[in-house]
């Protein structure tokens, strides 16, 4: 009965610790050799190893339905590959806060983990939107990441097309046309996305399958007073 007894006392004043990681953390995500307490990573994970035997239906040392229920109020999220994929997105909100948009770029300076992710979301999302099989991405994910505003075709590696036509037209403010050099050492992005659209139109208008050129994004330029002609992009 002791023994009992100082086990759940062990038990509680764990989970006391891992209300104090969330409380700074705002998740109970902590890591397998946190540095600041290795006890409480290792801690979490026996009690993820612990939930998944109780599912099962199997002997579950120290787990019990009430216990997987105080944990799952507190936000433990059971699934490490889950919990992997919360932090990314906890990261990629941080992100969009600073930046204002969810397009990191994959060769971020900054964060190019992040940016690999992005685009292995962008993947799987295509995989799930064909019905083939998608590791890691669901109808449930792909929403939330909707929802937070991820543009799922950029059509350009420096951006959406939108916000490359944006930048277009901040050109057009200043130069007064959008002829935007190839190689222009103020923004090299834009000048190869230009050129880029200018060889993407010209296959739309042979019938060609034209990457990230439609017929509406085509309309769209005309009303932004520049089109294609002759295979440069000109002011009208």
């Amino acid at each position: 009965m002791l023994l009992q007894e100082a086990l759940d006392a062990a038990w509680e004043e764990k989970l006391v610790r891992l209300e104090a990681y969330k409380a700074v953390h705002g998740d109970c995500n902590v890591p397998l050799r946190w540095a600041d307490d290795k006890q409480l990573g290792k801690w979490v994970v026996h009690q993820r190893g612990r939930k998944r035997k109780l599912d099962r239906g199997e002997p579950s040392k120290g787990m019990t339905a009430e216990r997987a229920a105080r944990l799952t109020a507190l936000g433990l999220v059971w699934d490490q590959n889950e919990a992997k994929w919360e932090a990314q997105l906890a990261r990629l909100v941080a992100y969009k806060a600073k930046h204002g948009d969810c397009s990191v770029p994959q060769d971020s300076a900054a964060d190019s983990a992040l940016g690999r992710w992005v685009n292995s979301q962008r993947v799987g999302k295509r995989k799930l939107d064909r019905g083939e099989p998608s590791e890691g991405m669901t109808v449930a994910r792909a929403a939330r990441l909707t929802a937070l505003g991820l543009v799922w075709d950029p059509g350009y590696k420096g951006g959406s097309w939108e916000t490359q036509l944006a930048r277009l037209a901040a050109y057009k403010a200043v130069h007064g046309d959008c002829s935007v050099p190839q190689r222009w050492a103020e923004d090299l992005q834009l000048g190869n996305w230009v050129c880029q659209q200018r060889r993407v139109k010209q296959k739309l208008d042979r019938g060609e399958p034209g990457k990230g050129m439609t017929a509406a994004r085509a309309a769209t330029g005309r009303k932004s007073k520049f089109t294609i002609l002759n295979g440069y992009l000109v002011t009208i």
